[in-house]
């Protein structure tokens, strides 16, 4: 063997076995206002905006590479997909879909609203409606539910299970209190056995979207009291906050959790570990001071390790 490859091998030998790299994952979640006229107006060109930043943020290699859209219900808001070059589409539940194969069929004027975008081949999908009497006013008018994705990410040595959600809203839903809340709780349930039946523990997950809390003491419960929807799992935000105070988008993170509403549970799996680098909000306060949705967008940043 000539000299300089034997001191490379000596090297080599001396550093012990070469360790993965450690592959870079962000995924987004946006409740994008995509209201069909008369309940919203006027927002096709909000709608194209979104769909363009995306596209711009691909040309620029900074895209996030999973999405989760909800309130996607217009055709405006469901060709953000297509604008913003995503090969992988993947939508909620379908206006006619119903909770049960033995439920009556349930009326709904719209789908679910949801959507998940993806770069990552998609290897498996399941999409399930809340059932029909977890629902209240005009929440009903929607058929609010669950899509879950399992996507292979290049180099990771277990599939990553995404869930997308949208739950009964309060106040908007233009029913009592005492009313929202119980079909609120009655999702949450749904959510909870969801996750349950269909996310092994050894899996990696995320499960996010809109899950309409805001700072009611019983919704917060639901979700995030004793073991939250995702067992073992930690809300990105909040981790965000706790552990970066100096973020670079503090006054917009800080904005969305004060929201209440947007959440990201995140959970490593038996050979994964999923480390967050941080939060960024794409889809915050505009320059002129307004936003593109009543929500704001944003990316939570990870490393993924493999033999976790």
């Amino acid at each position: 063997m000539p000299p300089a490859l034997m001191l490379a091998a000596a090297f080599a030998a001396l550093a012990g076995p070469s360790q993965p790299s450690p592959i870079d994952l962000s995924v987004m979640s946006y409740n994008v206002h995509g209201l069909p006229w008369p309940i919203a107006t006027g927002r096709a060109e909000a709608l194209q905006k979104i769909g363009q930043r995306l596209e711009d943020m691909r040309q620029r290699g900074e895209q996030p590479r999973i999405v989760l859209l909800q309130e996607a219900f217009t055709s405006e808001a469901k060709a953000i997909a297509q604008e913003a070059g995503y090969k992988f589409v993947v939508a909620g539940p379908e206006r006619s879909e119903r909770s049960s194969p033995s439920s009556a069929l349930e009326e709904k004027v719209e789908d679910s609203g949801l959507l998940i975008l993806s770069d990552y081949p998609v290897l498996d999908a399941r999409q399930v409606p809340y059932s029909r009497s977890a629902c209240a006013g005009f929440d009903c008018l929607a058929n609010k539910g669950i899509v879950m994705v399992r996507v292979r990410v290049p180099g990771a040595s277990q599939p990553l299970t995404v869930i997308d959600t949208h739950l009964n809203s309060r106040h908007a839903s233009g029913a009592g209190i005492d009313r929202s809340n119980a079909a609120f709780g009655r999702q949450a349930e749904q959510l909870r056995d969801f996750v349950a039946q269909n996310v092994s523990a050894a899996s990696p997950a995320i499960v996010a979207g809109d899950f309409n809390v805001g700072k009611d003491a019983y919704r917060r419960a639901m979700i995030d009291g004793g073991n939250n929807v995702l067992p073992g799992g930690d809300d990105a935000l909040q981790t965000a906050l706790s552990r970066n105070p100096g973020l670079s988008d503090l006054s917009a993170t800080q904005a969305i959790v004060s929201h209440g509403k947007d959440w990201m549970f995140v959970r490593g799996g038996n050979s994964i570990g999923l480390e967050l680098r941080g939060v960024t909000v794409p889809f915050g306060r505009e320059r002129d001071g307004r936003s593109l949705s009543d929500h704001f967008g944003y990316v939570a940043h990870f490393l993924i390790a493999n033999g976790n």
